[in-house]
């Protein structure tokens, strides 16, 4: 029997989040051994602002990413991660599917880096799902597009 919850996992991008708390850690732990934080005044408090943000960013996209895109069939909704929060879409409010290829240029000394994002459109307006790689795309354009047989338009 086929399960009614499908999910699609893309954990680059979730994992590069972790990267950055631990990052944010590291760099706090350093600022705290180093630094005489007593004598710094209110430049400690920024200084030990900024890697704390990082800590608690990293960590609510990464908990936030690692779920995935996952469609509910039951219930007939498609849950995606959307900046620090979840996103829900209802399948039947999707009216056409498709997808493309992004090239951000210039961010990584200037290694162009490539998104692989499922745009959905509809009641809602339009929504864009971002993959770090083609097969994860590829399997969720799929998905979505077996639900409904004459292909692009739902």
């Amino acid at each position: 029997m086929q399960s009614s919850i499908v999910t699609f996992k893309d954990n680059k991008h979730a994992y590069l989040r972790l990267f950055q708390a631990v990052m944010g850690a590291a760099f706090l732990i350093l600022i705290t051994l180093v630094a005489d934080i007593k004598e710094a005044g209110y430049g400690a408090i920024i200084v030990i602002l900024v890697p704390t943000i990082l800590i608690v960013d990293g960590l609510v996209r990464f908990f936030v990413l690692k779920e995935g895109t996952v469609i509910d069939l039951q219930h007939g909704t498609i849950s995606y991660p959307k900046n620090y929060k979840r996103e829900v879409l209802h399948i039947s409010d999707i009216t056409s599917v498709t997808s493309s290829k992004t090239v951000h240029s210039g961010p990584n000394f200037g290694v162009n880096v490539y998104s692989y994002d499922v745009h959905l459109h509809g009641s809602f307006g339009h929504r864009t799902l971002i993959f770090s790689s083609k097969e994860a795309r590829d399997e969720v354009l799929h998905k979505l597009k077996s639900l409904f047989p004459d292909g692009d338009e739902l």
